[in-house]
């Protein structure tokens, strides 16, 4: 998490193999709402990567574009891992 701001929280993708993000590291950002876990967070990458715009949300069903999708059980760790999934998958939506 960001020294000041509990809600904002950093995290790093890399390691990935066999996909068009092998040997890249990918720095993004987790801004959850003052109603987490009730709410979705907000989920950007900063990095360059050809398939987002930086530093713009992210459409996913578990960020806040799709509130109506979201589970309060969902951990961050499971946020993360479901990003990278459709990171690196060759789904165009």
């Amino acid at each position: 998490p960001e020294p000041n701001d509990f809600f904002i929280w950093n995290f790093v993708v890399f390691g990935l193999t066999d996909c068009d993000y092998e040997g890249g590291v990918y720095f993004g950002k987790l801004e959850f709402p003052q109603e987490y876990p009730m709410k979705p967070p907000n989920l950007r990458l900063m990095t360059p990567s050809g398939r987002f715009n930086v530093n713009a949300n992210i459409c996913l069903s578990f960020t806040n574009f799709h509130r109506e999708s979201w589970n309060p059980t969902w951990k961050i760790e499971s946020i993360i891992v479901g990003f990278i999934s459709f990171m690196t998958s060759e789904d165009p939506a």
